[in-house]
């Protein structure tokens, strides 16, 4: 057998032997919040990482990303920090910098303020609904663990406007939330 149909053979059991994620199918809309927008860890790891998942093709044509910090900045400074933080990492194409950018916003919250959380939760809605971007939520916490369980807290309590409960308004009840670290090591305060 020659080696063309013998890589062809293999390529097509392989194929057929292993599940592969289909592109065919549109990836539902995403909305990724990252609390601690303004540290290192985002411009280091988390942007870059997003970034190559965009330029690869594996997020959702439907996403934002939402930073926030206490930091008074706009979406654009925010966005050309990140910009210069992947350049001094180095290692990225900037060919696909512009579009991933324009799904880069900003918002200043001081995660220890809980009341700032009604404003976030209107603000991501309202972004949703201009970019197509929906209910999947993703709240990233590139905090210190001491900040945690009061933004998890507040995350939770979020309410609805004009509606006196202490309802949750992040659309649905799929809310997944990500540490970037353990917490600690007692187990009945990560339960909580």
């Amino acid at each position: 057998m020659e080696a063309g149909l013998i890589e062809d053979n293999i390529s097509e059991k392989l194929d057929r032997a292993s599940p592969v994620i289909s592109r065919e199918r549109e990836l539902e809309p995403l909305t990724i919040i990252i609390y601690g927008a303004t540290g290192d860890l985002t411009w280091r790891k988390l942007i870059p990482a997003l970034y190559e998942l965009y330029s690869s093709g594996s997020l959702p044509t439907s996403f934002r990303i939402v930073g926030t910090g206490r930091t008074d900045l706009g979406d654009e400074e925010w966005r050309d920090r990140l910009r210069d933080g992947m350049e001094r990492a180095g290692d990225h194409d900037p060919s696909h910098w512009q579009d991933f950018a324009a799904a880069l916003s900003y918002i200043r919250v001081h995660p220890g303020e809980p009341s700032q959380f009604d404003n976030l939760a209107r603000a991501v809605r309202r972004m949703n609904g201009r970019a197509g971007a929906g209910a999947n939520l993703l709240h990233y916490l590139a905090l210190p663990p001491s900040m945690y369980e009061p933004v998890a807290e507040a995350i939770g309590l979020t309410s609805r406007p004009g509606v006196a409960s202490a309802r949750p308004c992040w659309v649905r009840s799929r809310r997944p939330s990500i540490c970037r670290k353990p917490a600690t090591g007692s187990l009945s305060y990560c339960s909580r």
